[in-house]
């Protein structure tokens, strides 16, 4: 995460202008060094967004990022994080009215409720579960698959893994885990979700559409029922 902050702070650095520059930084050395294309819109370099999901990468987001789009995160874990980026800005000194928070999730729609839980025990669907982090896992009492010292997407290499032993371990995932973090439901109940989130500070609401994953006869229908759901969140429904 240190090499991720510096990377950060030497591009930001070399956006400021074409001047040289000098830096000498934990992990890389520069001398005179610049950059050599400015942005297409002058003094308006391309914006730095993270996916950052724990607390010290949310306190790097705060200090130098320009937007965020974390995912599997529940409402109230991602108001808690929003949280703590706003008091890592605060606390460095920046204007975080250009800052631009988002939510990226998976969704799965549906006509009735109940069959959306049905879908959701799909091994595909489930599998997405193993690019959770073993705290995940731990702070809902749970077990990842892959061991308590499992660091989630960062150390998730499916070639890594032979095709038994990930059965194995999706078939271990408690329903419970993906009920929690994979909205589902009815176009009006992932508007009412949408809102939630929107409620707790997020601006852009991005759900992909994932229903035909756990049911291929869903196709034509979930996305008919999401177009449903974009109205509804744009208010155009």
């Amino acid at each position: 995460m240190s090499r991720f902050e510096e990377a950060i702070t030497i591009i930001k650095l070399l956006w400021v202008d074409d001047e040289p520059v000098d830096f000498d930084g934990q992990f890389w050395t520069m001398r005179d060094a610049v950059n050599g294309m400015q942005p297409y819109t002058p003094g308006k370099p391309p914006p730095i967004w993270t996916g950052a999901h724990g607390p010290r990468m949310c306190r790097i987001t705060g200090r130098l990022a320009d937007g965020w789009l974390p995912s599997l995160l529940t409402v109230d874990e991602y108001k808690e994080r929003l949280g703590i980026i706003r008091e890592s800005a605060a606390k460095a000194g920046r204007d975080l009215s250009d800052f631009e928070a988002g939510m990226w999730n998976y969704a799965i729609v549906g006509t009735d409720h109940e069959d959306t839980h049905r879908i959701l025990e799909a091994t595909l669907l489930k599998a997405y579960m193993l690019v959770l982090g073993a705290e995940a896992y731990q702070k809902r009492g749970m077990t990842h698959p892959f061991g308590d010292d499992f660091h989630g997407l960062s150390d998730y290499i499916p070639t890594r893994y032979g095709r038994d032993e990930t059965l194995k371990a999706i078939d271990q995932i408690p329903f419970e885990l993906i009920h929690e973090l994979m909205p589902h439901g009815t176009p009006d109940e992932l508007i009412a979700i949408a809102r939630d989130y929107e409620a707790s500070g997020a601006q852009h609401i991005m759900l992909w559409n994932v229903t035909f994953l756990g049911d291929f006869t869903k196709v034509g229908e979930s996305f008919h029922l999401m177009d449903d759901v974009l109205a509804g969140i744009k208010g155009t429904g």
